[in-house]
C-alpha cells in the first residue's frame, strides 16, 4: 500500500498521486474499474482508495472488473478525495432530476451526456442530450469497427468517404459486413470440425451475461454461437432464443390463421405468423371480404356451425368435382368460415404452408440457426419456404462432410487452424501477431508447419484467404533475415514463398495453383539508382530492405485485401508487396478513427452537438485530428525521410535532414526568422520534387503522394495565415516535431491588428510540458488571459502569476482576470467561441 502525509500528518491526495507515479516502471496498479471512458478509467483498489488513470493506449476491459497494468502505461494517475467524492455524488442526484424534468430515463448515457454537455457549456436540452447519446455511440462504433479492413471494403464498393456522413458510414458500413461471408462448404466443414463447449463453459458464461443460472435452451444457444464462431453475446443468444420460442408457440397453429396469412399478399414468415396468432383479433384482416368468386363466398355475412353442418354434403361434392378428397373437408371449411371461396388453389396453399412450417419444426436446430444468422439472415422476417431451403442446404452440406472419416489427429489439426485464425488480429503486425508455431506446430513434430503446406482435408475448416494469410504469417515469423534463406536470384521475381522454400519453411514438393494474378519484380533500367555496387548486389541490398519492411509493417488486413483484389500475396514480389503496403496505409489511415491516439470520443461528440455543421467524415477527421495540436508538415517530413533512408536514397535523405534542421531554428519565433525559415524550407522542397523525378515509379508514386500531401496543406496554411490574422509554424524541439498555432484577431471593422483591442491564442506541444493553450483577451489595454494545460504543469504556472502581472504592468496594460483549466483544449474553445461570429470569411480556422 501506498502511504503519502501532508504536513500535518494526514493522508495527502497528492502525495499519493505523486508516489504512485513515482513507483518502478514495472510495478502492477490494480483495482476495480469503477467507469471507464476511452483511455480514461477511474478505479478502487483493494485498500479502498479511488483513482482517475489515463492510460497511455486504451485497453479493453469493463465497468466491475479487475484492471491490472504496469506503472509504465499509465500517462497519468490522480487520487480522488472523499471530498470530490461525495460532490460527484451530490451532482449526479441532480442530474438524474435534471432528466425526470426532461421526461428521460436516468441511464448511464444520459448521466454521461448531462457531465459532457456541462464539462464544455451546451446548454441542458433534451434534444442536445438524445443526440449527444447517439453521436457518441456512432463515434464509438466507428472507432470501434472502421477497421482499415472495414475502410478498404468501403473504397473498393465506390464509396465517398469524404463526403458521406458519419451515419451513413455507420450503415454503410453495417452492410458491407453483412456481405462479408465465406462459401458454405468452408462453414459447414468448420462447424463440424469444431471442437463443443462443454456445458460448464456455457452454464459459467451465461452467469456472467444474465447474472443468474439459465436452462437448457440458452446454454444451447451459446454453444452453438461458439461452434459457428460468432460472439457471444445477449443479443445473439436472445435472437436464437427468440427464434425457437416462437417456433413452439405456432407449432399448433390453426388454418383459420393460416388463411389470415396468406391474405395479407405478402411473405409468411415466422414472425407473421406469431403476430397472428397471439396479437390480432377480430382485425381487418380477419374480416376483410375476398374477391374470389368461389364456391361459399357471401359478402353478406360469414356462415355459422350451423349452416356448415347443412352444407357438409355439398362441400364434400364440390371439392371432389375441383380436385380435392375427402381429408380436405376441415380446410374448405375453415375457409368458408373466414368467408373465403373454396378454391383448389387456396386450399393447397394452405396445405403447402402447414408442411412447409412443419418441416422447418422438425430440422431446424440451433447449430443451423447460428449459422444463418452469421450469414446475416433475419430468421424472423424470412419467408418460410426461402428459410426452410437455407436449412436443408446447410444440413445436406453437413451429413455429406459426415460421411467422411477423419481421424483424431485431423480433428485435432482443424481444431488448431481455427484457433490460429481467430487468434490472428487483422490490424495488427503479423510478426508482432500471436506466434503460430505455438498453436498449430504438433509438438512431436519438428516441421510444424508442413501440413499447413498441403493439400490436407483439414484446411478445408479455412476459407481460401485465411489460407494464404496463415501460411504469408508462417513464413514471415519464421524468417527473420534473408540471410537464413537461400534465394537463387535477386534480380528476378522473389516471393514469400520462394523464401519459405529457401528457408525450409516450405515443402519444395508443395504444389501451389491458384486463381489469382501475383505482381512481377521488373528489373529497374534508371541508371540513377545505381550506385558503386553491381547491379545484383544492388538488388540483393533492395530486396533484404523490402523484406524487412514487410515484417515490421505487413498486417494480415494487407494479406485480405491482396486476395480480395485478386492478387496472390504468396507468389507477388515482395518488392512490389512493401509498395502495396505503402500505398494501402496511405489510402486507408486518413479515416481511421482507431488509429488516432489523440481521439476522445466525448469532446468529440460534443463538438458534434454544438456545431451540427460536422458531420461529414472529412469534417469529423479534421476535428478529431486537432483536437490535439500537431504538425502535419513535420510528421510528412519524418515520413519521407524515413520512407527515404529505407530505400536507401542519399540525395532525398540528405535534403529532408536539411529540412529539420531548418525548421529547428524555428524555436526563435520571430515573425523575421520565421518567414527566413519557411523561404528556405519552400526551396529545400522544391529540391525534393526534383529528386523525386528522377526515381523509378513505384517509388515516385509513394513520394508525389507525400508531397502532394505537403503542398496542399501549405496551401491550406497559406490561406489561414492571409492577411496576418493566423500563423502556423512547424518547428523540431529535441528532436520531435510539432507546430505553434498563434491566431491573432482585431474586431471586424479595423483593417489592422490593434495592440489595445485584440484576441490572441497559442496553441502549441511540448516535449516536456505536454500541450499548451494560452488565450488573451485585450480591451482598452486590459488583459483577461485562459491558460490551458495538464494539472501537473498548472502549478508551476500559478506560481509565475506575479511575474506576468508585473510584466505586463511594465509595458502599460493591467492583467484583469486569469483562467487556468487542467483542460488542454479550453483555451482554443473559448477563442473560438468569442471570436468565431466576427472571423473573416476567408479565415479556415485550424486549431
Amino acid at each position: 500500500m501506498i502511504q503519502g502525509y501532508s504536513s500535518t500528518g494526514n493522508i495527502s491526495s497528492k502525495n499519493i498521486s505523486e508516489a504512485y507515479m513515482s513507483l518502478p516502471s514495472n510495478r502492477v496498479i490494480e483495482g476495480q474499474v469503477i467507469s471507464k471512458d476511452g483511455k480514461n478509467l477511474r478505479i478502487e483498489d483493494k485498500s479502498g482508495t479511488v483513482m482517475d488513470l489515463v492510460l497511455k493506449k486504451e485497453v479493453e476491459i469493463s465497468k466491475g472488473q479487475v484492471l491490472e497494468i504496469k506503472r509504465r502505461d499509465i500517462e497519468s494517475l490522480k487520487v480522488v478525495s472523499q471530498d470530490k467524492i461525495t460532490e460527484e455524488k451530490e451532482e449526479e442526484v441532480t442530474d438524474e432530476a435534471k432528466l425526470k424534468d426532461l421526461g428521460l430515463k436516468t441511464t448511464d448515457e444520459n448521466k454521461d451526456a448531462i457531465k459532457n454537455l456541462k464539462r464544455f457549456e451546451i446548454p441542458i436540452t433534451k434534444e442536445n442530450i438524445e443526440r449527444y447519446v447517439a453521436v457518441k455511440k456512432t463515434m464509438e462504433n466507428l472507432r470501434a469497427n472502421l477497421t482499415l479492413d472495414a475502410i478498404a471494403k468501403l473504397q473498393g464498393a465506390g464509396y465517398d468517404l469524404d463526403n458521406m456522413s458519419v451515419w451513413e458510414i455507420e450503415s454503410a458500413m453495417n452492410d458491407i459486413s453483412k456481405n462479408d461471408t465465406t462459401s458454405l462448404e468452408t462453414e459447414v466443414f468448420k462447424a463440424y470440425m469444431s471442437k463443443d463447449m462443454s456445458y460448464d463453459e456455457a452454464r459459467k458464461l451465461a452467469k456472467e451475461i444474465y447474472g443468474v443460472d439459465m436452462g437448457k435452451d440458452v446454454l444451447d444457444s451459446i454453444r452453438a454461437l461458439s461452434k459457428m464462431g460468432i460472439e457471444i453475446n445477449k443479443s445473439n443468444i436472445d435472437n436464437i432464443h427468440d427464434v425457437f420460442s416462437k417456433l413452439h408457440n405456432i407449432k399448433d397453429i390453426d388454418n383459420k390463421t393460416l388463411i389470415d396469412a396468406i391474405k395479407l399478399n405478402e411473405d409468411v414468415s415466422i414472425d407473421v405468423l406469431y403476430k397472428l396468432k397471439n396479437y390480432i383479433q377480430n382485425s381487418s384482416i380477419a374480416s376483410a371480404t375476398s374477391n374470389s368468386v368461389a364456391y361459399g363466398a357471401s359478402s353478406v355475412r360469414p356462415l355459422s356451425e350451423n349452416d356448415l353442418s347443412n352444407m357438409e354434403n355439398e362441400i364434400k361434392r364440390f371439392i371432389k368435382d375441383i380436385g380435392l378428397s375427402e381429408a380436405d373437408i376441415d380446410i374448405s371449411k375453415d375457409l368458408l368460415r373466414k368467408n373465403q371461396g373454396i378454391t383448389k388453389e387456396a386450399v393447397e396453399s394452405i396445405k403447402e404452408l402447414r408442411e412447409i412450417l412443419s418441416e422447418l419444426q422438425k430440422l431446424m436446430d440451433k447449430d443451423t440457426a447460428a449459422y444463418l444468422i452469421k450469414q446475416g439472415l433475419d430468421l424472423g422476417s424470412k419467408d418460410l419456404k426461402s428459410l426452410l431451403e437455407m436449412v436443408k442446404e446447410f444440413q445436406q452440406e453437413l451429413e455429406l462432410i459426415s460421411l467422411n472419416q477423419f481421424t483424431q489427429e485431423e480433428i485435432l489439426k482443424a481444431n488448431k487452424l481455427i484457433q490460429a485464425v481467430n487468434s490472428i488480429s487483422k490490424d495488427k503486425i503479423v510478426d508482432e501477431n500471436v506466434k503460430l508455431v505455438n498453436l498449430i506446430s504438433d509438438k512431436k513434430n519438428s516441421d510444424g508447419y508442413e501440413f499447413l503446406f498441403s493439400q490436407a482435408r483439414e484446411l478445408k475448416v479455412l476459407s481460401h484467404a485465411d489460407t494464404v494469410v496463415l501460411r504469408a504469417a508462417a513464413i514471415i515469423q519464421s524468417v527473420e533475415s534473408l540471410d537464413t534463406a537461400q534465394i537463387s536470384s535477386y534480380t528476378s521475381n522473389i516471393s514469400l514463398l520462394d523464401i519459405g522454400r529457401g528457408a525450409n519453411i516450405v515443402p519444395r514438393a508443395f504444389n501451389y495453383q491458384v486463381s489469382l494474378t501475383s505482381m512481377e519484380f521488373e528489373v529497374s533500367t534508371d541508371t540513377a539508382n545505381i550506385n558503386s555496387l553491381s547491379s545484383g548486389d544492388s538488388n540483393k541490398t533492395e530486396a533484404y530492405k523490402h523484406y524487412q519492411y514487410l515484417r515490421v509493417n505487413i498486417r494480415a488486413v494487407h494479406i485480405y485485401s491482396m486476395v480480395a483484389e485478386g492478387i496472390d500475396p504468396l507468389r507477388s514480389d515482395i518488392r512490389n508487396m512493401s509498395a502495396y503496403v505503402e500505398q494501402y496505409e496511405y489510402r486507408s489511415s486518413q479515416y481511421s478513427l482507431s488509429t488516432m491516439s489523440s481521439f476522445d470520443s466525448s469532446k468529440l461528440s460534443a463538438d458534434i452537438v454544438k456545431n451540427p455543421s460536422i458531420n461529414s467524415m472529412r469534417s469529423v477527421m479534421s476535428m478529431a485530428d486537432n483536437l490535439k495540436p500537431k504538425s502535419m508538415v513535420t510528421q510528412l517530413v519524418d515520413k519521407i525521410m524515413e520512407v527515404a533512408e529505407r530505400k536507401d536514397l542519399g540525395d532525398l535523405t540528405k535534403v529532408m535532414k536539411t529540412v529539420v534542421k531548418t525548421l529547428e531554428n524555428n524555436n526563435n519565433l520571430t515573425k523575421e526568422t520565421t518567414k527566413e525559415n519557411m523561404t528556405m524550407f519552400y526551396q529545400h522542397m522544391k529540391e525534393a520534387e526534383e529528386i523525386v523525378k528522377t526515381l523509378k515509379k513505384e517509388d515516385k508514386e509513394v513520394f508525389e503522394k507525400y508531397l502532394r500531401q505537403m503542398s496542399e496543406y501549405l496551401k491550406e496554411s497559406s490561406k489561414a495565415s492571409k492577411g496576418e490574422s493566423m500563423l502556423q509554424i512547424p518547428f523540431y524541439m529535441n528532436q520531435e516535431g510539432s507546430q505553434a498555432n498563434v491566431f491573432v484577431k482585431t474586431p471586424k471593422q479595423k483593417d489592422k491588428i490593434d495592440p489595445e483591442d485584440m484576441s490572441i491564442l497559442m496553441d502549441l506541444s511540448t516535449k516536456g510540458l505536454g500541450d499548451l493553450g494560452f488565450y488573451l483577451k485585450v480591451e482598452n489595454k486590459s488583459v483577461s488571459v485562459k491558460i490551458s494545460a495538464g494539472e501537473n504543469v498548472l502549478s508551476s504556472i500559478k506560481n509565475e502569476m506575479t511575474s506576468l502581472e508585473n510584466l505586463l504592468q511594465n509595458i502599460g496594460y493591467e492583467l484583469k482576470k486569469v483562467e487556468l483549466s487542467g483542460d488542454e483544449d479550453t483555451a482554443k474553445i473559448s477563442f473560438v467561441e468569442e471570436t468565431a461570429r466576427q472571423l473573416p470569411s476567408g479565415l479556415d480556422l485550424k486549431v
